[in-house]
């Protein structure tokens, strides 16, 4: 059988070649054209497909070893039908790394890299690209595993991802140290079944010995999901919520990439490649992240958007951000208690933020009731402002029956709430056209309160279960 991809064509029979991960080695040759090597070391080549593709599209002068003598003859082949010429060895790629030095391996096995980083540690002088598949062993559903390939401990967190790819990059690192080499990633990712990383290599024994500060471990409670970062040498007490902490480590603490060398990939990058890396460069490097599903699973809340988290926490003065790896997952250095208080302020309706001189905030608690900070007086009127079509205003009386509807010359509708009548909350979605117009349930729009507030001020970000509003009040 003949695969074509990126600018290859290889035969693949008798060969391992793997078409999920297509992405990864069309994602490498961007990595691979950005780095300022000449030499490529394919380890474990199988049919070839990745060196070949290196050396068409990334200009390398790429080099070929596999253990199977059949892999070897099919490389010499898909090498004459590309055109395309490099040193091809048929050997272990162990022994192969202990007797030569190459300016960039690249570790890519069927299952774990563990057997293979000693040597590629001794042998790589600038650069070391790695690839795990043993997710098991590196996430923590097969403990024993990853401490026998990867010599840490660890157990299956809410966010197990993370956990895998740091677990991963710390024992290639640890590995490097024992020839005063520091490894750091350049650019690391997790995605279906793999984890990946592309490090670039100091020689230094100054430098190999700094990198254990950016080693230490995870302290992780499966109680309550709350996590606590730890240096190497550090210990943790019992959990707040009594439950008891798992020590998960030693992991990389560190950078999972490097801001400049990402953006130059990214901007060889186009369509799903480009969205990938910009989900990459826009993550923060926190090692603590979080679940959203899984927290507000213990505490039976409703999820809140994603975005939303994340902003609120920027406000608050804290790093934040997605993940790439997960829609749900927010990556962050607040406590694990903060992300469950914004949690509990979303829930069960609408949150509610007043922003004015002097500040005043009116968030819905879980048992349905506001709450105030700053000053507050007794004008109950509230003016909202909502986009909506024609269609959208039809359903307003019914589905509000204690709002009255005006729309002044701009087009904008306004809902005021009538004096003194109950706050009613309000969950909404921002509409474009008729179809995007989702009506709302009655039995969602339950009474909360009056809203009694000062001054005007602007009435900035509500948000429900169906969406999300702006609103002014006067």
């Amino acid at each position: 059988m003949e695969v074509e991809e990126g600018r290859a064509r290889v035969k693949v029979e008798g060969v391992f070649y793997n078409p999920r991960m297509r992405f990864c080695r069309d994602l490498d040759m961007l990595v691979f054209a950005t780095m300022d090597s000449k030499e490529y070391f394919d380890a474990l080549s199988a049919s070839g497909i990745r060196g070949i593709r290196a050396a068409l599209e990334a200009g390398k002068k790429a080099v070929f070893n596999d253990i199977n003598p059949k892999a070897v003859k099919a490389i010499e082949e898909n090498l004459r039908e590309n055109g395309v010429g490099g040193e091809v060895i048929n050997g272990d790629a162990a022994a192969v790394m202990r007797q030569r030095a190459f300016e960039h391996i690249d570790i890519d096995p069927f299952g774990s890299p563990a057997p293979f980083i000693d040597s590629a540690c001794f042998s790589a002088k600038r650069y070391l690209s790695v690839t795990a598949t043993d997710t098991a062993a590196l996430c923590g559903s097969a403990t024993n595993s990853g401490l026998k390939k990867y010599g840490a401990f660890a157990v299956k967190t809410d966010v197990y991802h993370e956990v895998g790819l740091r677990m991963l990059i710390g024992f290639v690192v640890r590995e490097a140290t024992k020839y005063e080499k520091a490894l750091f990633p350049l650019i690391s990712w997790v995605r279906e079944h793999y984890y990946r990383v592309h490090f670039k290599i100091k020689k230094s024994t100054a430098m190999s010995a700094r990198v254990y500060e950016k080693m230490g471990y995870l302290a992780y409670c499966s109680t309550c999901l709350r996590k606590k970062v730890l240096g190497m040498g550090e210990g943790a007490e019992r959990c707040e919520c009594g439950g008891k902490f798992s020590l998960i480590g030693p992991i990389w603490l560190g950078e999972l990439k490097q801001r400049d060398f990402t953006e130059k990939v990214a901007e060889k990058a186009e369509g799903k490649l480009r969205a990938f890396l910009e989900k990459i460069l826009a993550e923060i490097d926190a090692p603590t992240a979080y679940s959203l599903p899984a927290l507000a699973k213990i505490h039976s809340l409703t999820l809140p958007p994603t975005d939303v988290v994340v902003g609120e926490l920027k406000k608050l003065g804290y790093e934040a951000s997605r993940t790439h790896y997960c829609g749900f997952c927010v990556k962050t250095d607040a406590d694990r208690d903060l992300l469950l208080a914004l949690q509990e302020v979303f829930n069960p309706l609408v949150n509610v933020v007043l922003l004015d001189a002097p500040l005043v905030e009116l968030r819905l608690g879980k048992d349905g009731v506001f709450r105030s900070i700053g000053q507050v007086s007794e004008e109950p009127f509230l003016l909202l402002m909502l986009q909506f079509t024609s269609f959208g205003q039809q359903q307003i009386p019914e589905l509000l029956p204690s709002v009255a509807v005006e729309e002044n010359p701009d087009g904008v509708v306004h809902l005021v709430l009538v004096e003194g009548k109950p706050a009613v909350g309000i969950v909404v979605k921002e509409v474009v056209n008729e179809e995007d117009w989702v009506p709302v349930p009655k039995k969602i729009l339950g009474i909360v309160g009056e809203i009694i507030v000062g001054s005007p001020c602007i009435l900035k970000n509500f948000y429900g279960e169906h969406g999300s509003g702006g609103a002014v009040y006067v």
